[in-house]
């Protein structure tokens, strides 16, 4: 099954390129990369976005959006019309994938189910050797580098050994265990409840609230094995807003079992 990777990335830099180089560093020629751009117009952003489009060995196209705010869910909708794969994968642009990382979810993608990645969040200085070349992606793969995040106590780190059986097919995982950084789900799911709500503007919850709707909808949640584990890029913590709004709304969804959202996929202009 082809695979389209939806990048949410805006006035990127050097994370995207090394997020852009792992995805081809897969080496899978059943994989596509959509950019869901909210409104990037920094020029050398676009120099390196279009640098990508150019250079990558398989299609590569940008969904651009004004930029009105922080956009990402109607952002990712806006990616999605552009988008040839059976599979979709939501990232960001902080995200590193391991190698062989579309073998393994394709293995576990189960009619039914939606897939949350786990992830290794790296430290200052391992982010900048990778931001300069100094070290790759390759090189954080393999035990040699887990032992290292457990005893450096890396946020994540335990996800790099085996762990107790949480895949697609076993006992359905509670969404909020999982993250917009990396979550997967069949086209065709993405449709039934016509994807993520536009109306979540300004920063988190618009991916709980697009899991909390595919759980309603019967589709279960399960997570990728310990191969599938994703390494984020340090950057700053934004810290949540536990009284926003947004979190009443995402409330009111669980316990309405509401499958639809206010301004979906389907009011795109």
């Amino acid at each position: 099954m082809k695979i389209s990777v939806i990048l949410a990335t805006y006035n990127c830099g050097k994370q995207l390129d090394c997020c852009v180089q792992s995805i081809i560093d897969n080496n899978d020629p059943l994989v596509e990369i959509v950019f869901a751009d909210d409104g990037s117009s920094n020029p050398e952003s676009l120099e390196r976005l279009k640098k990508w489009e150019e250079v990558a060995p398989f299609r590569i196209v940008r969904a651009w959006q004004e930029d009105n705010g922080f956009r990402l869910a109607r952002s990712r909708n806006n990616a999605v019309s552009f988008a040839n794969g059976e599979i979709l994968l939501f990232i960001d642009h902080d995200i590193l994938l391991p190698n062989d990382f579309f073998k393994t979810l394709r293995k576990h993608m189960i009619p039914g189910w939606f897939i949350g990645g786990r992830r290794v969040k790296l430290d200052e200085r391992i982010s900048s050797e990778l931001l300069s070349g100094k070290c790759t992606c390759s090189s954080l793969q393999g035990f040699f580098f887990a032992f290292q995040a457990m005893q450096k106590r890396l946020p994540g780190w335990r996800y790099l050994f085996p762990l107790r059986n949480r895949q697609p097919g076993g006992v359905p995982q509670n969404f909020r265990g999982m993250a917009g950084f990396c979550i997967a789900t069949y086209k065709t799911d993405f449709f039934t409840i016509d994807g993520f709500d536009s109306s979540f503007e300004g920063y988190g919850v618009e991916d709980w609230d697009f899991m909390a709707r595919l759980n309603n909808s019967g589709i279960s949640c399960g997570f990728l094995p310990r191969k599938g584990t994703v390494y984020h890029l340090w950057h700053p913590e934004k810290p949540d807003d536990l009284k926003s709004i947004a979190y009443k709304i995402l409330d009111d969804v669980e316990k309405s079992c509401k499958t639809l959202p206010s301004k979906g996929f389907s009011k795109l202009i």
